[in-house]
Formats: C-alpha cells, sequence, structure tokens
C-alpha cells in the first residue's frame, strides 16, 4: 500500500465523520427550529383565543367578580360610598337589557355557551325584577335549551344590572371611554332563527333592540 492510498483512505475517512457531524448538527438544528415554530404557532393560538370575562368595566378592564369590579371602581375611578338603595330610588322604573355570556343543556344532551344570551330587567318597588330570560334553541333537535346553573344566573344578571346602573348614575366619571364591552361584541354564526329575542325583533336581530328603557 502506497503513502497516497494511506492519504486517501485517512482523508475519505474524515471528510466522512466530517459529513456525519455536519449531518447531525443539521438534523438537531431542523428539530430545534421545528419545535420553535410549534411553539410561536401555540402561542399565536393562544393569543387569538377568546377571553370571557363576567365583568367588563368601561375602561377596558375585566373581572371574573362582581365584587372585583366594585374594588377595580373604587381605586380606578375614584368611585367611593356607593349606595345602590340610592340608585334603586333614582332609577324606579328603570329597565334595562342585558347580554350575557352563558353555558346551556338541551334535553337531546348537546352542551353548548353563547355569548348572545339575553334578558330584560327592571327596578320595581326598589329591587332588581328579572321580567325575561330570553329562550335559545339547540342547534341539532331545535328545542329550547336550559340555562345552567339557575340561581348563579339570576345572581348574575342582578349583578350586570347594578353594573350598568353604576356606569349611568356616575356618566360624568365614565364619559371618556367607549360603550360597555359586552354590548358591542357579536357572535360569529349567530343562527338568528334560534335566538328568541332576534324572533321578537322588528328587524330580526336580536342587537337591534334597544336596551334601555324607561317609564
Amino acid at each position: 500500500m502506497t503513502i497516497n492510498t494511506i492519504i486517501n483512505q485517512h482523508y475519505e475517512k474524515n471528510i466522512g465523520f466530517y459529513f456525519l457531524i455536519c449531518k447531525g448538527k443539521h438534523t438537531l438544528n431542523n428539530e430545534k427550529n421545528n419545535l420553535l415554530q410549534k411553539q410561536v404557532k401555540s402561542k399565536a393560538f393562544k393569543s387569538t383565543k377568546k377571553i370571557y370575562y363576567n365583568f367588563l368595566c368601561i375602561c377596558g378592564m375585566g373581572f371574573n367578580s362582581f365584587n372585583e369590579f366594585l374594588v377595580h371602581i373604587e381605586n380606578y375611578h375614584q368611585i367611593i360610598d356607593l349606595d345602590f338603595q340610592e340608585i334603586f330610588k333614582e332609577k324606579e322604573g328603570h329597565k334595562q337589557g342585558i347580554r350575557f355570556y352563558w353555558s346551556l343543556k338541551c334535553q337531546c344532551g348537546n352542551k353548548f355557551s353563547s355569548s348572545l344570551c339575553n334578558a330584560d330587567l327592571k327596578i320595581r318597588d326598589g329591587n332588581i325584577k328579572i321580567s325575561k330570560i330570553y329562550n335559545l334553541r339547540c342547534l341539532k333537535c331545535e328545542q329550547v335549551a336550559k340555562f345552567n346553573e339557575n340561581l348563579l344566573l339570576i345572581r348574575f344578571l342582578e349583578e350586570r344590572f347594578k353594573q350598568r346602573l353604576i356606569y349611568e348614575h356616575y356618566e360624568k366619571t365614565f364619559r371618556p371611554y367607549k360603550n360597555e364591552s359586552h354590548s358591542s361584541k357579536k357572535l360569529e354564526g349567530h343562527i338568528r332563527s334560534l335566538c328568541e329575542k332576534c324572533q321578537m325583533s322588528p328587524t330580526g336581530f336580536c342587537l337591534d333592540i334597544i336596551d334601555v328603557t324607561k317609564n
């Protein structure tokens, strides 16, 4: 075996070893890039996922409980010494439509949620009264679905009504902000034929019914 043959074999061996190293690094880099792309896509999906808060302040802050909202308006908006009995007395006869997000279930077994649930409330004899909670029908069987947790729903609607009364009572404080976000959002794919309030609306759209009326 000549010197040239030995040198060539050694060179080819090193070149092959170098190729394997480069290939390994390239594969590792591809795996890292794929993992990074998945993480970015996952974060992008999470960032576009809708978040529903029980209580949205006009300023844009969201809260899961009415007490958290009250703490917020006291600290941030300087609403101090809030007296609901005084507001109820001032707003006697006031009527309000509330649009809200809730879960429902049908007798066929179908479960679903909607952000275009509707209810009408009013002040009568110094108390909040629920005039009507509008029905939604099931997409699968078109039967009227039932709202989950009825007692919690009633309490929630009363608190949402109080929230609206606060905005009106302290109108000057909240004037710089836009309208309440609950009322401006539309539900994609809302089927009007399954919505009782849509059926009762002269225009066929539940969003077109005026939310505020007074006796």
